[in-house]
């Protein structure tokens, strides 16, 4: 067999193998509560809870990125809501996202 050919083989059970070794879920679970929701039309904090702050940042605007790519088109990103510190207890955290008319967050 020439070499041309058996590179070309060879190069499709690669192929083969890589496609058929993809990830596969095997069990999956929605709250049930959670069915239903839609935050279509409305104000959404995306949030990120990490104790780096370049990676919560960078994090919570790629994630507001996404959820305009969804149809979420009032996506905010909660540092620009909410300091740092009253992150550390929901309590303290709400009132911010209250007063800044955010209806869920992510």
């Amino acid at each position: 067999m020439p070499r041309p050919r058996i590179a070309a083989l060879l190069l499709a059970v690669c192929l083969a193998a890589v496609v058929s070794a993809a990830p596969r879920f095997t069990s999956t679970w929605k709250a049930p509560e959670a069915a239903g929701v839609t935050f279509a039309g409305k104000k959404v904090a995306a949030l990120v809870i990490s104790q780096d702050e370049n990676l919560r940042v960078s994090s919570e605007e790629a994630l507001v990125r996404e959820l305009a790519a969804i149809g979420i088109k009032d996506a905010v990103a909660a540092y620009r809501l909410v300091p740092r510190e009253e992150l550390q207890d929901a309590a303290k955290a709400k009132p911010w996202f209250e007063r800044a008319g955010v209806e869920g967050v992510v």
